[in-house]
């Protein structure tokens, strides 16, 4: 069935267009944005639309706020900014150094959370994420591919028992899932199968074990492979 066009929200022509001055170096990383008047005359939107898509570029890791001082450009290390200024490839490193970011919190808090749940969930818990896992494994064995593993981080998270790393380690997920460089959500939606299949099965067997130090340590070799292809690309 073909789907409707859906209108770009007015927010998001506004996130897209200061995307493109980043783009071509009308503000460069490290730069300080002109004020929301300026940018709203410049703009002509209101400061509620500027301000949700200043959101959306703050939670991609793009844009960062001083109180008091603004508004500014994530900065960004190396003597090649200068080359990468009117490419697409300078967005691709921002986009990167954020994503580095995330999977950097990611390594520590998901493997604590691991910790967390071989002391606290409860047998029933332990056993849904088993079933989660064995639908994972017969898709990858029938198939040769599976869904992401999204699924079975958001299960554990769940399992923890604690609301706030809960809901911490759910939003890095959301934040991965909408970095918009397509190399980078192939890398990370992509990548091989079976590594992650072999991943989660030590991680499921040393949570039923309740071996939290076991699970912790291989849940940072999991993320450190995708670190470590992130930074190759």
């Amino acid at each position: 069935m073909i789907s409707e066009l859906r209108v770009p929200r007015l927010y998001e022509l506004v996130v897209n267009q200061i995307c493109e001055w980043i783009t071509k170096g009308e503000v460069r990383p490290g730069d300080k944005f002109p004020s929301e008047r300026e940018l709203e005359t410049r703009l002509g939107v209101s400061r509620a639309v500027l301000r949700e898509a200043f959101h959306q570029l703050e939670s991609r890791g793009l844009v960062y706020s001083r109180h008091g001082r603004g508004r500014f450009v994530r900065d960004l290390e190396g003597s090649e900014v200068e080359a990468w200024l009117g490419t697409p490839h300078l967005l691709r490193k921002l986009e990167k150094a954020s994503l580095l970011d995330v999977y950097e919190v990611r390594m520590n808090m998901e493997s604590q959370g691991l910790e967390l749940v071989a002391k606290r969930a409860s047998e029933a818990e332990l056993a849904e994420i088993v079933k989660l896992y064995d639908r994972h494994l017969a898709d990858w064995k029938r198939a040769g591919i599976s869904g992401t593993d999204f699924e079975l981080h958001s299960a554990y998270a769940e399992a923890c028992h604690n609301f706030m790393w809960e809901q911490l380690i759910k939003l890095e997920i959301r934040l991965v899932a909408e970095f918009s460089a397509p190399e980078f959500s192939r890398l990370i939606l992509d990548h091989r199968v079976e590594d992650y299949v072999e991943d989660h099965g030590a991680i499921v067997r040393a949570l039923q074990a309740r071996d939290g130090a076991r699970a912790a340590q291989v849940m940072k070799t999991h993320i450190n492979r995708t670190v470590r292809m992130l930074k190759a690309v």
